[in-house]
This record gives C-alpha cells, sequence and structure tokens, in this order.
C-alpha cells in the first residue's frame, strides 16, 4: 500500500448496515442438557416451539438430566411468556450455548446491540461478558442483590459502561419485560426515553433497598413519584452500570453506526479521488465529501427527532507510519444533556468491516 493512501480498505467488503438489530435483542441462555443453537421466536410459536425443542442425544439415558432439562424448557417458556405479555416486540433471536464461544461466533457475523441473559445473574456470568461485550453496545443482566457482582465492583465506572442491570424480587423478568417494551417503542421513536415506562411488574417499596440500587445504577420498578407515593408505577432509573442513560448511549451508537455507513459510502463513490492525498482536499476547516455528507445526514438526523443540534464537524488525516482518518462532531442529543463530541477513526470502521465477513 502506498504511503499516502488511507490505511482503511473499504472497496471489496460488502456492508451490511441495514441489518444491525437496533431493536432485535439476541437472548442467550446456558444449558448443557438442551439442544445448542439460533432460533427465531415469536409470540404466536414459541410456546410449540420451546415445548418440542430436543434434549441433546447423549443425556437422553440420564433421568436426572432429562429432568433438567424438561425444568429448563418450563423456565423459558415462562420468560417467553413474560417478554411477549409487554405488548411490545412480538419476536426475538434467541440462542442456546453450553460454550460461550458459539455466542461470540454468531455475534461475529450477525449484530445486535442488545444482548439479555435470560437466567439470573451470576458471579461466573463475568467471564462470558468479558468475552462478548466488545460485540455489543448493551449487555443486560437480571439481579437480585442491591450491589453490585464482583466482576463489576473491580472495575472503575467507566468501564462498566453498557452493562444494564435490573434488580428483579422474584421470578418477575422485569428485565425481559423492559427490553421487550423499550425496544418495541425506540423502534417506532428511537429517542423514547425509558425512564417512567409501564409494565406489567411487582414493584418495591423498600426505601433503603430502593438507596442502595440507585447508588450502583441498578434499575428497578417502584412508584414515579417516591415522596408524593401517587400510586403510578414505572420503570427506573434507565440507566447502565456507569450511570449514562440508556436512551442516550442508544442513541450514539445508532448515530457512530450511520455515520460510518454514510462515509463508507463515500468512499466507495468517490474512491480514485481518495487514492492520494494531491487528491484530496483535506485543509482544516474546508468543506469536503465526507463533512458535506455528514453534513447532510445529521440535518436528517435533526429532522427526525434524534438530535437536537449539532456541529464542529471535523475530518482529519493522521501521517503516522500509514495513513488513518479522523472524523469528529459535535452532537447534542437533548436539550437535558450537554453536547458530546462522536468520534470516528479508520479503526472504528475497519472494526466493523471485520465483522462484514460472511
Amino acid at each position: 500500500m502506498p504511503q499516502d493512501t488511507i490505511n482503511v480498505n473499504l472497496i471489496e467488503d460488502k456492508v451490511k448496515l441495514n441489518n444491525i438489530g437496533y431493536y432485535n435483542p439476541l437472548l442467550i441462555y446456558k444449558s448443557d442438557v438442551l439442544e445448542k443453537g439460533h432460533f427465531v421466536l415469536t409470540s404466536g410459536s414459541f410456546r410449540d416451539f420451546l415445548t418440542s425443542m430436543s434434549v441433546r442425544d447423549d443425556v437422553k439415558t440420564d433421568v436426572g438430566k432429562v429432568k433438567l432439562a424438561s425444568d429448563q424448557i418450563e423456565f423459558l417458556i415462562k420468560s417467553s411468556n413474560d417478554f411477549f405479555n409487554e405488548e411490545g416486540l412480538r419476536s426475538f433471536d434467541f440462542y442456546i450455548y453450553e460454550n460461550i464461544e458459539d455466542v461470540v461466533q454468531f455475534l461475529k457475523k450477525n449484530i445486535h446491540v442488545v444482548v439479555i441473559f435470560v437466567a439470573n445473574l451470576e458471579e461466573n456470568f463475568g467471564a462470558e461478558w468479558n468475552m462478548i461485550k466488545g460485540l455489543v453496545k448493551f449487555v443486560v443482566f437480571s439481579t437480585n442483590l442491591n450491589r453490585l457482582p464482583e466482576f463489576l465492583e473491580a472495575l472503575p465506572v467507566s468501564q462498566r459502561d453498557g452493562v444494564i442491570l435490573v434488580y428483579d424480587n422474584g421470578a418477575d423478568n422485569l428485565h425481559l419485560k423492559f427490553v421487550a417494551k423499550y425496544l418495541y417503542e425506540a423502534s417506532m421513536f428511537h429517542s423514547v426515553n425509558p425512564y417512567g415506562i409501564t409494565l406489567r411488574a411487582s414493584p418495591i417499596y423498600d426505601a433503603t433497598l430502593i438507596n442502595n440500587l440507585r447508588r450502583n445504577n441498578i434499575n428497578f420498578y417502584s412508584l414515579l413519584n417516591e415522596t408524593g407515593r401517587d400510586g403510578v408505577l414505572a420503570f427506573k432509573e434507565a440507566v447502565d452500570c456507569s450511570s449514562m442513560p440508556i436512551d442516550e448511549a442508544f442513541t450514539y451508537c445508532l448515530l457512530k453506526n450511520e455515520s460510518t455507513h454514510e462515509l463508507i459510502r463515500i468512499w466507495n463513490r468517490n474512491h480514485r479521488q481518495n487514492s492520494k492525498l494531491s487528491e484530496l482536499k483535506f485543509a482544516d476547516g474546508k468543506p469536503n465529501a465526507y463533512t458535506a455528507g455528514l453534513e447532510c445526514l445529521f440535518k436528517e438526523f435533526k429532522e427526525r427527532g434524534l438530535i437536537v443540534s449539532f456541529g464542529d464537524i471535523k475530518f482529519g488525516l493522521k501521517r503516522d507510519n500509514v495513513l488513518g482518518l479522523d472524523l469528529s462532531i459535535r452532537v447534542k442529543y437533548n436539550d437535558s444533556f450537554k453536547s458530546v463530541v462522536l468520534n470516528i477513526s479508520s479503526d472504528d470502521i475497519n472494526d466493523y468491516l471485520r465483522r462484514e465477513v460472511d
């Protein structure tokens, strides 16, 4: 590759950004007795499908494991029923695994923004979370603890981003109900606020418990007005474990992916002119095909209500051993939040394209 060629390959890869499952969660469940694999469950067929689910051949003669398989199927039927009873999403992707590496390989080929562990949080989930966290935006867990699990407690707050903990004081499957309702509403209007969503769930009222949950950025279901006790129940706090509002993080994820898509589109359209620096006009402050394309894209985002303002679009080249690109744009998602700088680099683009291999 010539020294004056940008170090990002956008020509030969087939981009499939339309396949990003923004509103299509992946539910995962670990089992050493049920047949593993990827399935799609719908509101109309999940019960029949799960009831007929196969037990692995190597455990069919073990009475204890056959009973375990029956119990797991019953659990999955209840969990799926709770998911679909919220009048939200009518289908979801489902993966039964024995080794988390199978899920990792699946996520490398199928892009899902949200992954949910169906079973209640256990400490050994830490290793599994560590393997998939770089492939998804959000990982959702259900917990019956009022504190963080040890694998999160050991991390700085900034490294807990993308983890969503939902408190469940029984077998309510609040985490599934929340995702089903929130992603359904977000699919109609992406910037919907998940704080205050009403669900068919059992509330908690204990002030000490609520304070502990809030301090640890664990979501819960309680009175919307805790002091006035007006009787309105709602989902709270709608944050990840780094205290970032879920809807804000979700929107920035969409903006970054769609901006990357636009960069790739412009690159492919102008690839002959991209080959040499002498053909590029990237002087600081000067508009070019990339900044113009991003300005049109973000005007559309603003018109759709995804953001309230944007500006300071900057496109630059890094001149190291090989050339790389950097793009930044200042975005304000909500008048209640400060503006942030959205950064996209050639590394971000290459990371995405590596996942586009069939």
